[in-house]
């Protein structure tokens, strides 16, 4: 996906990038959580439950991460069948790159992994 005319986005589990830099997008993005958060992802983001629902981010070329598309992974059950969902719980994207589809990159990469997605979009978040 391109950003500007240089500039090509990847997808990628949040594993995937070196740890320090998605913990400088996450201290950007969230800066009123508390530093235990930023030390304790594997468990928030249940890492290793289902590779399905690993959070997933956006990286530019040069390495930096710019977006986050997280959910808390689990089942519902819904007219006697069970299905795979996943609650939206953090979905971020950098203050200086909004509205550049970087958000739509993400949520395109999510919507084949689940059959059933919550969450709580606002105003900025639903269109």
């Amino acid at each position: 996906m391109a950003l500007s005319g240089q500039e090509h986005l990847e997808v990628a589990p949040i594993s995937a990038p070196p740890r320090e830099r998605v913990l400088d997008f996450l201290r950007a993005a969230f800066p009123l959580r508390s530093p235990q958060y930023f030390t304790h992802l594997d468990w928030h983001y249940r890492l290793g439950y289902d590779p399905a629902s690993e959070p997933i981010v956006a990286v530019l070329p040069e390495g930096r991460v710019v977006g986050l598309a997280a959910a808390i992974p689990g089942r519902l059950r819904l007219d006697g069948a069970e299905h795979r969902a996943n609650w939206y719980v953090d979905f971020a994207i950098a203050a200086d790159l909004q509205r550049r589809g970087i958000g739509q990159a993400l949520t395109q990469a999510w919507v084949t992994r689940c059959d059933t997605w919550l969450g709580q979009p606002n105003e900025r978040s639903i269109g």
